[in-house]
């Protein structure tokens, strides 16, 4: 699953930085102005308020003790770290280096373009070996990203061939249907959480000489896969290629990922891979979610591809091209439900299911508010018709919402959930384990 990486190279020179911005972005500041990032965090965007998870390998104790994450353990904004694997802690630090593309800080050195966001990390797999297990122990990440109400993943991890023993995918299987992590993958895009992954390293000069092809889950119909450029912009020749089985294109936009400056535990280093490319882009897409937090995964994937490079000519390689942060965050701040007018629209208010369903800690309401924004109450009743301690009650703008309750203290049951507007009054039942 660990998606092998090109050569570790030297670490850049930290005079790379530029005069005269806000931030010091120290030898991190090429690989921002390539996705044009630079201008939003000038502005002083930084991923607050969104939640961003990492599905990756462990992390050690690097968390607490690297620079480039110190503020974020200052603040409280590493909220949790799950281990899925059942294993011995190996060496690999692949998470944290991952991480710290994405949203570190330490000024003079690295800035990452989510360094507001609050984190959530996964431990799904064990390096000295590639089993299915493996693909079962994402999905369970998955799960639990999506329960703690995640907004954006990034998986800098692919599954295509196997140890001998295991069960081992082919290209043809790259259908967007067949791999267990592919499978999952979409159904939490579907569940509101914009998934990101890396397209690959099997990249070569023709796909007879090598897998060529991007792998599992990069190739879901929903998932953001991301290719690698260099710090020209140009193709790097380990990034995965296009199309999917299906004849799809893939992947869905690029970033750096050839000489990414990053943390790692003998303090930074560059190195190339486009595990290092999708932090880039995940960060970009908790900008888009904290401009606007109404996007749907939808939205966020259309407004990423439609401002990026070759927007108008996608193709194999580099899919809709490299990212442009600026232009995506201005189009996120224009856009109004699926772009209608909301002065056009009836106001109403539409529900999902509550998920999962049965709970057993924390169970998600999806909301979506259409016309105008409204003041919404979210009211449980037990099986005696008795009121629940855990609810919900405040206004909510136009856009997609997620009402998140702690069931923990209930007793296990089947509840009533009633939800109140000026406009009417939605109920329906949950269980409780």
């Amino acid at each position: 699953g660990a998606i092998a990486p090109a050569p570790v190279v030297f670490a850049p020179s930290l005079q790379d930085a530029r005069a005269g911005y806000r931030l010091d972005y120290g030898a991190s500041v090429g690989q921002l102005e390539l996705v044009n990032a630079v201008p939003v965090l000038e502005e002083g965007l930084k991923g607050a308020g969104v939640k961003l998870g990492i599905i990756d390998t462990g992390m050690g104790d690097l968390v607490d003790t690297h620079p480039s994450t110190a503020a974020m353990v200052a603040e409280g904004r590493f909220m949790a770290s799950q281990d899925f694997t059942g294993q011995p802690v190996d060496a690999s630090r692949h998470g944290f280096s991952v991480l710290s593309v994405a949203a570190g800080y330490d000024p003079g050195q690295l800035i990452g373009p989510a360094y507001g966001a609050t984190v959530y990390h996964a431990r799904t797999e064990y390096t000295p070996t590639e089993t299915n297990q493996e693909e079962d122990n994402l999905v369970a990440g998955l799960e639990w990203m999506e329960a703690q109400g995640v907004d954006v993943v990034n998986i800098s991890l692919g599954y295509s061939t196997f140890d001998a023993g295991q069960t081992s995918y082919t290209t043809g299987d790259l259908d967007g249907d067949t791999g267990i992590t592919t499978i999952a993958a979409d159904l939490a895009v579907e569940r509101g959480m914009v998934v990101v992954a890396a397209a690959g390293n099997e990249g070569c000069g023709a796909p007879t000489s090598c897998w060529y092809y991007i792998s599992t889950p990069a190739d879901g119909q929903n998932v953001l896969a991301v290719g690698a450029v260099n710090a020209s912009g140009q193709v790097t020749s380990f990034s995965s290629r296009g199309p999917t089985a299906d004849g799809r294109t893939k992947p869905d936009v690029s970033a750096q990922g050839g000489g990414v400056y990053l943390g790692t535990s003998a303090g930074y280093a560059s190195s190339n891979g486009t595990s290092f490319a999708s932090p880039m882009v995940a960060g970009v897409v908790a900008l888009l979610l904290e401009a606007n937090p109404a996007l749907t995964p939808a939205e966020v994937a259309e407004i990423l591809k439609t401002t990026a490079s070759q927007s108008g000519a996608p193709d194999q390689t580099l899919g809709w091209g490299i990212i442009d942060a600026a232009a995506a965050v201005a189009a996120a701040r224009d856009r109004v439900i699926t772009g209608v007018d909301a002065s056009e629209q009836t106001p109403r208010l539409v529900l999902d299911a509550p998920y999962p369903q049965p709970a057993m800690d924390h169970v998600t309401i999806g909301v979506v508010v259409e016309g105008a924004p409204r003041f919404v109450r979210l009211t449980l009743y037990n099986s005696l018709g008795q009121r629940a301690p855990a609810g919900y009650a405040g206004n909510l703008p136009i856009g997609r919402h997620r009402m998140e309750l702690d069931v923990r203290d209930l007793a296990p049951g089947v509840y009533l959930y009633r939800v109140e507007t000026e406009d009417g009054i939605a109920s329906g039942r949950l269980i409780v384990m």
